[in-house]
């Protein structure tokens, strides 16, 4: 991996991980088109996967220490958490063994285009806003645990379901990217343990200082993600987001 694709795969980890397109979509795309798999090197995915915690934890320290100050918000973090930890554990193996191609991404490319135009027709239409709640907190979790799938955005469903529940748009915003900590540190933990039993500590190759501006940039770029995406939700514009995703679609429907 040189310079250039350490920038690249740093840049798409970080915006992606947060910004509602997929991220595990995107890699994989990206990965096939300059020829660097990431999932193969276990070392690498790790620190990727750790630059985005950072980035997150940076963003939202102040909510997340708030978090920890308040039980109930504690509490239905917890229990959104649970719907993905479950699929996460039970089925990663069978998603990744029949799921995890670039043949299911035209599909769930196209699957989250459509829920972003949902969400923002009743985003829009929605003129009363409801506090968090375990109902909204169970169907945010259960977008989080659809969003296993490769193509199908995490912030995106975990986003749509809290605005389908009329939740306050910032409230959701900040809960979802909340959220998204034990699923990225739940990675960050199953690649750990990977790389414990069958330590790979070369990077194929790829020169030290390449890994570390790859971390970097998925860091910063992550931070700009979650900062966007909190601004985008309160004015409830995903607009380009879908067509985006629907053009991405159809040119893999085309090509692919």
């Amino acid at each position: 991996m040189n310079f250039w694709q350490s920038v690249l795969l740093g840049a798409v980890q970080g915006l992606t991980e947060f910004l509602p397109v997929s991220s595990s979509g995107h890699l994989l795309l990206v990965q096939d088109l300059i020829g660097v798999n990431v999932e193969s090197n276990l070392l690498l995915s790790l620190l990727l996967h750790f630059g985005t915690l950072i980035a997150v934890c940076i963003v939202l320290f102040d909510y997340i220490i708030d978090t920890f100050k308040n039980p109930k918000r504690l509490l239905l973090w917890v229990v959104a958490s649970i719907p993905a930890g479950i699929v996460g554990f039970t089925l990663s193996d069978v998603i990744d063994q029949y799921l995890y191609n670039l043949d299911v991404l035209p599909f769930t490319f196209l699957a989250t285009a459509i829920l972003l135009v949902v969400c923002e027709i009743v985003a829009k239409k929605t003129k009363e806003n409801k506090q968090l709640s375990t109902k909204m907190a169970l169907l945010m979790g259960l977008g989080q645990a659809l969003a296993v799938l490769p193509g199908l955005s995490r912030s995106g469903t975990t986003v749509a379901f809290g605005v389908f529940a009329k939740g306050d748009k910032e409230e959701v915003a900040k809960f979802s990217f909340l959220m998204s900590i034990p699923v990225i540190f739940g990675s960050l933990l199953l690649e750990v343990v990977k790389f414990v039993a069958n330590p790979t500590p070369s990077l194929g190759g790829t020169p030290w200082y390449n890994v570390a501006v790859a971390v970097i940039v998925a860091g910063l770029t992550g931070i700009v993600a979650i900062n966007l995406l909190i601004k985008l939700i309160k004015t409830s514009n995903f607009k380009w987001f879908s067509v985006y995703l629907t053009a991405l679609a159809v040119v893999l429907f085309i090509f692919k």
